[in-house]
């Protein structure tokens, strides 16, 4: 609809980037809150491991902000190759 309404392309994709980035550190931050809290519960379970151990996540969170940012690219890429007329015709 904003590419119909005469958005350019680039703003299209800051509007998809910025939304996904805003979401994606919200959840990064919540998670590792909720993780940092339950792995102290969960230490006796966790094998040569520290229940607060930096490496496993950091690579947990940019795992996922890796797995966000492809998201990004493909969303990105799909409203690019969306024809806005033929959006509001079928709405």
């Amino acid at each position: 609809i904003r590419a119909a309404l005469g958005a350019s392309p680039g703003d299209l994709v800051w509007a998809i980037v910025r939304q996904g980035v805003v979401l994606t550190v919200i959840g990064v931050t919540v998670g590792l809150g909720i993780s940092t809290a339950a792995a102290r519960g969960l230490s006796s379970l966790l094998y040569r491991v520290s229940p607060l151990d930096l490496p496993t996540f950091a690579g947990a969170a940019l795992l996922i902000g890796g797995g966000a940012f492809l998201t990004m690219l493909v969303a990105t890429w799909q409203a690019r190759k969306v024809d806005p007329i033929a959006i509001l015709r079928s709405e």
